[in-house]
């Protein structure tokens, strides 16, 4: 969340990945709650969470995006 706060985008797109590192390794880390902060706090921004392997697509000129188009 304190990236969030920082940057304060329009659209966050919260992932999950393991740590690399091999200390304290956080493989199944839960991205809802990220989104769900990120709702309450922002309230223009969205927390996409697309199926996996979906196409999205931001178009840089119009602001638009699209999920699975």
């Amino acid at each position: 969340m304190p990236i969030v706060e920082t940057f304060k985008p329009r659209i966050v797109l919260p992932s999950q990945h393991g740590d690399e590192t091999g200390v304290g390794a956080h493989y199944d880390m839960p991205i809802y709650p990220l989104g769900i902060a990120v709702r309450e706090k922002f309230l223009d921004a969205q927390a996409l969470d697309p199926l996996y392997m979906s196409a999205l697509c931001f178009d840089t000129q119009s602001k638009a995006f699209f999920v699975g188009r």
